[in-house]
């Protein structure tokens, strides 16, 4: 990998299904839920049972979480009473009871809203981390070639559907940059996109993955040009 893309705003952790794998520094399993640093202080909850999406940015608004989700995931579905003096986990399994969804941490202070996994969670092969690993180059190349995706201060995650060679056949991103054209110009860079290498057979889909720029003390996003 490029060490001058090492830090991209880029891709903090990519998920295989049930798991979520970090991807920089270290591959490897990380949680499946939402218990990181970031979500263990205790917050008073009052959010009422209603549409999931208003309660979720009322979690957000009170756990200081930024929570990501594909919009068309919780239209239509309905949240369970939240009240009481709670962790953001604890709140947020509760917010979720009835949903068929979950949280799962992505960094210290975000979390992605998805479909629940199997009861038998998927234990990433050899290959599949290897891969998970190896297409960041290209993903972080990518998004440095865009004026709109390569200054911007922004986190996104988003969801990719990976063709058998090699190909980005789909992306989706799940909550928004705060900008219609950054989040439209992620899309338009990472859609069609070649990574330069096979994804192993029976890689579970999609591939989740966070967009964040780089914290103090890390190298740049992009190169200079």
């Amino acid at each position: 990998m490029n060490p001058k893309n090492r830090h991209f705003w880029s891709i903090l952790r990519a998920g295989l299904a049930g798991g979520i794998l970090g991807c920089l520094a270290s591959v490897g399993p990380g949680r499946s839920d939402v218990a990181g640093a970031g979500a263990s202080a205790i917050h008073s909850y009052d959010i009422p049972a209603q549409n999931l999406a208003t309660a979720l940015d009322l979690y957000a608004a009170t756990s200081g979480l930024q929570v990501l989700y594909e919009s068309s995931l919780v239209n239509g579905r309905q949240s369970a009473t939240v009240k009481g003096m709670l962790s953001p986990a604890a709140a947020l399994q509760k917010l979720l009871v009835g949903t068929g969804l979950a949280g799962r941490m992505i960094d210290i202070d975000a979390v992605t809203i998805a479909a629940k996994p199997d009861e038998q969670a998927h234990v990433p092969s050899g290959p599949e981390l290897q891969f998970v690993g190896g297409i960041q180059s290209s993903i972080a190349a990518a998004l440095c070639k865009r004026m709109e995706t390569r200054l911007r201060n922004y986190r996104v995650a988003v969801q990719l559907w990976i063709a058998d060679y090699g190909e980005i056949r789909r992306v989706a991103v799940l909550g928004t940059t705060g900008d219609f054209r950054v989040d439209d110009a992620v899309t338009q860079a990472l859609q069609k996109l070649d990574l330069g290498m096979r994804p192993p057979p029976g890689l579970p889909q999609p591939l989740t993955i966070a967009i964040s720029q780089p914290r103090p003390g890390q190298a740049p996003a992009c190169p200079d040009r």
